[in-house]
């Protein structure tokens, strides 16, 4: 059966998962086969990674789906503990419909909606029952940072950002670069790093374009402000509820459509196709701040037999970084020019 970017085969007591990027992996633990089939993370299948459903979306995605199985499988690769997979594919089970769209909608832009919400979606689910079954402690793998592999504090890298990273890079950067920093991932002191400089180099290359060109680029920003204010006139309108978003991106979608509002036809129009802007900062309609996201992973170095930061050898990075993290946070005042 395949579902995006995974393929499931279910077996007796075992599932055979076929990721494109991981490859193939046995599932025989019956608290994951269990977890996997649950309502929390079957729905993550409607769930879009970038925000909206791939048919609107200007870009290749994938589901949260896809990458809930992937931290899943990396973290599994890597030999991190029951405790520590399970958590990996728990950490998004409460990304509403629209993912981090939702947080321009509630004026998170740290973009933790989702995360502050997650005991609360998965203890109404079946989910606590499934872990109590199998004596695993609930309140354990709700804080992904009792991880050191599934989680790690910025500018590390970690199962999270690793899984998204490399499924961006295989879809439409480089699958044989992507397949080669997956291969050269190794863990040492109980953090992933990676195997030679070469490979920290690439993914650190690929994390800073997609950065730039994509998960911070202005046009992603105003998309995501557009269907934030899109979903807030249609809650005015009571065409959808704010509780609509528990369920998927294509309920709200069809809804939208459905109501044949003319201020949300136009706006729409707006969102599902390549947003012209230009840059003001006196007559602007929208003062855009979105969450900076950057890595400055460890390597090994075979030569000296330690493990270094990607910069120490980069000083020129450090500095790039540097000033686009500060231009990035001052935000960006735009207004909109293809209305």
């Amino acid at each position: 059966m395949l579902k995006g970017n995974i393929m499931l085969i279910k077996k007796p007591k075992k599932l055979i998962i076929k990721d494109v990027v991981y490859g193939k992996f046995e599932i025989t633990e019956p608290v994951l086969i269990e977890l996997i089939n649950s309502k929390p993370i079957q729905r993550l299948k409607k769930i879009w990674q970038h925000g909206l459903p791939q048919k609107y979306y200007h870009r290749k995605t994938f589901t949260r789906y896809d990458h809930s199985i992937g931290v899943m499988l990396l973290l599994r690769k890597l030999d991190a503990s029951l405790e520590e997979q399970i958590a990996g594919l728990l950490h998004d089970a409460s990304h509403t419909a629209f993912s981090h769209v939702v947080d321009f909608l509630y004026k998170t832009h740290n973009e933790n909606y989702g995360d502050d919400i997650l005991e609360k979606v998965l203890k109404k689910s079946e989910v606590p029952k499934i872990l109590k079954k199998y004596k695993i402690n609930f309140k354990l793998i709700l804080d992904g940072h009792n991880f050191s592999l599934l989680e790690n504090n910025a500018p590390d890298i970690c199962a999270d950002r690793i899984d998204y990273t490399l499924r961006e890079i295989h879809q439409r950067r480089s699958i044989t670069n992507a397949i080669y920093c997956y291969n050269n991932l190794i863990v040492k002191n109980k953090e992933i790093i990676f195997a030679n400089k070469k490979s920290a180099e690439l993914f650190t290359k690929y994390y800073f374009e997609l950065q730039k060109e994509h998960w911070g680029s202005v046009e992603n920003m105003l998309r995501y402000e557009l269907t934030a204010n899109v979903l807030k006139y249609a809650a005015s309108k009571k065409i959808i509820s704010l509780n609509d978003l528990d369920k998927d991106d294509q309920y709200i979608i069809d809804k939208l459509i459905a109501s044949k509002d003319k201020h949300i036809k136009k706006e729409l129009s707006k969102v599902f196709k390549i947003i012209e802007f230009e840059i003001d900062e006196y007559n602007y309609e929208f003062d855009l701040r979105k969450k900076y996201r950057f890595v400055d992973p460890k390597f090994y170095d075979s030569i000296t037999k330690k493990i270094k930061r990607y910069s120490k050898d980069n000083p020129k990075y450090l500095k790039e970084l540097k000033d686009h993290k500060k231009m990035h946070e001052k935000g960006y005042r735009v207004k909109v020019i293809n209305k």
